[in-house]
């Protein structure tokens, strides 16, 4: 994995006790090769959503305001990684959960939510 992608990753299961856990299981669940990234980064996505209401409102926005850092990277892994990865499955699951859209829609950043927004549209 290449450095920016695991300093995203470290710096988003640091800042969260549940995105630690779901990080460790997706390893143990890869080991003994590591995760595509991608489906990592879904990993994270999809776990911050399963999260979302229990996260204290300071750490979602903290943990969306890391994502939207690496979307104005100008690391094009990395951005490839959190638009389909992280971003993707935030859009996918949201539609679970009623009226979250809206709620994760304004914690994104611009470009993150100029994605979510066309992914979600698609």
């Amino acid at each position: 994995m290449k450095d920016s992608c695991s300093e995203f990753v470290m710096s988003m299961t640091s800042a969260s006790a549940a995105l630690q856990s779901a990080y460790l299981d997706e390893l143990a669940y890869w080991n003994p090769e590591p995760p595509p990234i991608t489906t990592l980064f879904a990993c994270l996505g999809s776990t911050m959503v399963e999260n979302f209401d229990s996260t204290q409102c300071e750490l979602n926005l903290s943990l969306f305001g890391l994502i939207e850092r690496a979307m104005q990277s100008n690391d094009q892994e990395l951005i490839g990684a959190v638009a389909t990865g992280t971003i993707e499955a935030i859009v996918a699951r949201w539609s679970d959960r009623p009226g979250l859209k809206d709620e994760i829609l304004k914690a994104l950043g611009p470009i993150s939510r100029l994605h979510a927004q066309a992914w979600s549209d698609a």
